[in-house]
């Protein structure tokens, strides 16, 4: 599966669909931009930009100041698991 071309194809941008996947997967609500950014090589300032989109629709949330987020309860982190689980088949 190339997801950065299912991703452009999608979202009109290469990395969301990496980020989206990795939020999804994580085992705890909580995160950080670094902990983003390591497990999937996007740069930083992609990744931040990503999380001001995803925090603007209420799937994730800032909490405190520096870079840590918590992921929203939300049918949206279902389906993107769904579709990663769907094109890996």
């Amino acid at each position: 599966m190339d997801i950065e071309a299912l991703s452009r194809e999608l979202f009109g941008r290469c990395d969301s669909l990496a980020l989206f996947f990795a939020i999804a997967s994580l085992p705890k609500e909580s995160f950080s931009t670094g902990e983003l950014v390591a497990l999937t090589g996007v740069h930083r300032p992609t990744v931040s930009k990503e999380l001001g989109r995803l925090c603007s629709l209420g799937f994730v949330k800032l909490i405190g100041r520096r870079g840590n987020f918590e992921r929203c309860s939300s049918s949206f982190w279902a389906f993107v698991q769904e579709l990663e689980e769907e094109w890996e088949a």
